[in-house]
């Protein structure tokens, strides 16, 4: 996790439009699990044919 203290990498990180975001294997994994859901839930949207959408 040293990598992410160096203020080149996190200039770097920005550049490429991303957030350094350092945290424990488990903190990451459930990063995992929400952004999952998440893109589920998008997935999900995305599929769902037009007439069931109310305006």
């Amino acid at each position: 996790m040293k990598l992410y203290a160096e203020p080149e990498f996190a200039d770097f990180l920005k550049a490429q439009g991303t957030l350094s975001a350092a945290t424990t294997p488990e903190g990451f994994a459930g990063f995992l699990r929400e952004d999952r859901k998440a893109a589920e839930a998008l997935i999900a949207l995305a599929v769902t044919p037009k007439s069931e959408f109310k305006e």
